[in-house]
């Protein structure tokens, strides 16, 4: 099976997590809320999706999820629940959401919405 990298062109990089924050304008949001919190309830980073047609062809995609309440299980003192009147109206919590890396610099829509409640 072909992996992500070897399906991209030959000039594709992958751009770091901050570069794709600001790309599809989520920086300036996150900038407002508290790191420590921001931490504990985001996940992000680049994956390789299988494609729906050609089986054993997978595709980078650049993942990002948030949740209302702590990821992780070693956050014990962290009570506080985050709310999505702090971020933007098309994010929502507890659902992953996916870019297509060839659309990302492109301020695109994302590709893929997986709702995970």
């Amino acid at each position: 099976m072909k992996n992500a990298s070897e399906n991209s062109s030959p000039d594709f990089k992958k751009l770091s997590n901050e570069e794709v924050l600001q790309a599809i304008g989520l920086s300036e949001y996150f900038e407002k809320i508290d790191s420590k919190l921001l931490e504990n309830r985001l996940c992000m980073g680049w994956l390789s999706k299988e494609h729906k047609k050609h089986k054993g062809f997978y595709q980078p995609r650049w993942f990002i999820l948030m949740s209302a309440k702590p990821l992780k299980k070693d956050c014990d003192q962290d009570s506080e629940i985050l709310h999505e009147t702090n971020l933007p109206h098309w994010l929502e919590l507890e659902t992953m959401y996916y870019f297509d890396q060839k659309e990302i610099t492109k301020k695109s829509a994302c590709s893929g919405i997986v709702p995970l409640m």
